[in-house]
């Protein structure tokens, strides 16, 4: 099975973590299945990961979200759609990124610059990987984890005394993990849209 090594690589210990613990249970598989999915392996990074259920290609609801992912985005997103979360104009960027993880299969790595209320800004490295569904109405799952970089948050502010009021990704990359990756990271043009 091809080596799945990020370039450039992991930054935090959360996402170099999920990783390797992700290798580990797929082995020679293309991908695991969230059966495989073990939260004692995970257990120095849990509170950073979380796991998104694919049902559409632009549905994606978190079905796990860790403690400190929560404390990040200022509530517990757990059974909401990721792709709803998004502000209105990056929700086909958002829902087409999350699907290509289980459609194409492959994965992703991104930093990203959220903002607070208190004007603080903090920068967040995330990995997601895909996790095979043995269920028909399932496409698949995304596990992630997502760390800051920088670590300023933590230092400065409580999650209950900020909120999160923007973020964009300032880096995004999908990651081959055998199966190659899409030609973009943005939606292609819809041409029945252009007509």
């Amino acid at each position: 099975m091809q080596a799945l090594v990020p370039d450039p690589p992991l930054k935090t210990r959360a996402c170099r973590t999920l990783l390797d613990t992700w290798r580990a249970w797929r082995g020679a598989r293309l991908l695991p299945s969230h059966e495989d999915v073990d939260p004692v392996a995970l257990k120095w990074v849990l509170s950073r990961v979380g796991i998104i259920e694919m049902r559409a290609p632009d549905v994606a609801i978190y079905r796990v979200a860790g403690t400190s992912f929560r404390d990040t985005v200022g509530f517990d997103p757990t059974g909401r759609n990721a792709v709803d979360l998004a502000r209105s104009e990056s929700r086909p960027m958002r829902a087409y990124r999350l699907s290509q993880l289980v459609l194409q299969p492959c994965g992703y790595r991104s930093e990203t610059k959220f903002a607070y209320s208190t004007g603080l800004t903090d920068t967040f490295e995330s990995i997601g990987l895909p996790l095979r569904s043995d269920r028909p109405d399932i496409l698949g799952f995304i596990i992630f984890a997502m760390e800051s970089i920088v670590g300023r948050r933590w230092q400065n502010v409580k999650a209950t005394e900020a909120s999160m009021i923007e973020s964009d990704a300032e880096v995004f990359q999908f990651l081959d993990i055998g199966a190659g990756v899409p030609a973009h990271v943005y939606p292609p043009p819809n041409p029945a849209a252009s007509s």
